[in-house]
């Protein structure tokens, strides 16, 4: 009897490792601790996107293992079956750009292989067709992108439009010294007249007060 219970224990087991669930974090960073409770000791942060192979689920509490093989407790709420849009658009990005680099180069060895007269005879059916596969692959992630591209657009717009109203404004700040400058400029001016027409006056007046003496 109790052969047959450990046996029925490790096909439980088995069949439970073999279905495990994987869910990933949502676009937060949440903690993973040791018992559920928000006053349980912290294990590891977990950043947005972590994925984490799923023991036990709860409605407030969830057990899960991590790819490093740490186990713990993480509020259910924070877990979703789908990889957050961030991770997503950053995984889609890396294919992206590897995917570019391998088409460049093979574009770049088809060119040399058409500059040499040799691409009839070098390029077999297999290579025609993963350069075919590569570049299918590459547009079908740069569609993907389309969004991302987009909001990258729109962000060096803003940027464009930001630092374009800050030059409008460092240039009126400019005019606005130059007219303050003119002003005491003008201002020095009219008190030189001002002291030199005195001067004059003062001259006249002094040269007058001579003559009538002398009479």
């Amino acid at each position: 009897m109790k052969n047959f219970l450990m046996i029925g224990v490790c096909l439980f087991s088995f069949y439970t490792a073999v279905h495990a669930e994987t869910m990933y974090i949502r676009d937060v960073e949440i903690s993973l601790r040791i018992e559920p409770g928000t006053d349980q000791k912290i294990i590891e942060m977990l950043r947005a996107g972590q994925s984490l192979e799923i023991l036990q689920t709860g409605d407030t509490w969830t057990n899960a293992r991590l790819p490093n093989g740490k186990e713990g407790w993480i509020l259910s709420r924070y877990l979703t079956s789908k990889k957050p849009e961030s991770v997503s658009s950053e995984t889609l990005k890396k294919e992206n750009e590897s995917l570019s680099a391998q088409v460049a180069l093979l574009q770049e060895e088809n060119n040399k292989l058409k500059g040499e007269g040799k691409i009839a005879s070098s390029l077999t059916e297999g290579s025609m067709k993963t350069c075919e596969d590569l570049s299918n692959s590459y547009k079908k992630l740069k569609a993907e992108c389309a969004e991302c591209l987009k909001m990258k657009s729109d962000y060096e717009t803003s940027a464009a439009q930001i630092a374009e109203e800050k030059k409008k404004t460092e240039d009126m700040r400019k005019k606005m010294a130059d007219i303050e400058k003119s002003e005491k400029n003008i201002w020095f001016m009219t008190g030189g007249g001002v002291f030199l027409a005195g001067i004059i006056v003062g001259s006249i007046l002094k040269g007058q007060r001579k003559r009538s003496s002398l009479y």
